[in-house]
C-alpha cells in the first residue's frame, strides 16, 4: 500500500535550491475538489528575500487505489522558462510517486503543448506504438537551431499547423512553425498530440529523476 496521503497542501523538500536560491515544492489538492476529482498540482517557489516567488506547476491525475498518475499540463512563468524548472517539477512527480509504491504513470489522451511532450519523453515515456509516427499523417517533427531558444515546429498536416498557429499556445510561447525543414535545422524528435504517452523503463525514469532531484539539492 503507499504511505502517501492527499492533504491540501504539503512542503516536499526545504532542501532544494534553484539558482542560488531556497527552492520549495508544494504539493497541493485541486482548489475545487468537488469539480476536479483526483487532480492535483506541484508548485515551484523560489524563496528570494524572505518572500516565496512562484515560478509554475505541474498538474496530474492520482488514483491511490490503483497506484497510478496521469499527467494532464504545466505552467512556467515566462521569466523561468529554458531554465529547467518545468523537468525539476516532473522529477519531482516521478521521484516522490514512485518511492510511496506508484507503478503506472501516463499522460492524459489529449496533450497540448508539443515540446512538453518532448520533455515527457526525456524520462522514459513513449506512444504505445512509436511505428505510428512513420505512418500518421498528424505527426509533429520538433525541431531547434543551434544557440536558439526558439521552439520550432514542423507539421506533416497544413491543417494542424494552422489551427496552431493560431491557439493561446503559440501566442503564448517562443513556438514558430516551419515550412519546410533545411540543414540548419536538427530534428529532436517526433510526437502526436492525440496520442497518450505511457512511462516504459521505470528504472531510467527514476534514475533520470533522482539525478535532477540531487542536483538541486543544498
Amino acid at each position: 500500500m503507499s504511505t502517501l496521503t492527499c492533504p491540501t497542501r504539503k512542503l516536499i523538500s526545504q532542501d532544494l535550491t534553484f539558482a542560488s536560491k531556497e527552492q520549495r515544492i508544494y504539493f497541493t489538492q485541486s482548489y475545487a475538489p468537488q469539480v476536479y476529482d483526483n487532480h492535483y498540482f506541484l508548485h515551484a517557489y523560489l524563496l528570494d528575500n524572505g518572500k516565496l516567488c512562484h515560478q509554475g506547476y505541474i498538474y496530474f491525475y492520482l488514483n491511490l487505489e490503483q497506484h497510478s498518475s496521469h499527467f494532464i499540463g504545466a505552467y512556467v512563468d515566462p521569466k523561468y522558462r529554458g531554465t529547467g524548472l518545468c523537468s525539476l517539477l516532473i522529477a519531482c512527480w516521478l521521484k516522490n510517486f514512485m518511492e510511496n509504491d506508484f507503478t503506472t504513470f501516463a499522460t492524459n489522451k489529449r496533450q497540448r503543448k508539443p515540446f512538453l511532450l518532448y520533455q515527457l519523453k526525456q524520462f522514459a515515456f513513449e506512444i504505445a506504438d512509436p511505428l505510428k509516427y512513420e505512418d500518421n499523417p498528424n505527426t509533429i517533427y520538433l525541431c531547434q537551431k543551434a544557440a536558439d531558444l526558439t521552439k520550432y515546429l514542423y507539421f506533416k498536416n497544413a491543417g494542424q499547423a494552422q489551427t496552431f498557429a493560431h491557439g493561446k499556445i503559440m501566442q503564448n510561447d517562443n513556438y514558430q512553425i516551419l515550412e519546410n525543414l533545411t540543414p540548419d535545422i536538427k530534428v529532436l524528435d517526433q510526437i502526436l498530440l492525440s496520442e497518450p504517452l505511457y512511462l516504459q523503463d521505470e528504472e531510467a525514469s527514476y534514475t533520470r529523476s533522482l539525478k535532477i532531484w540531487q542536483k538541486h539539492l543544498k
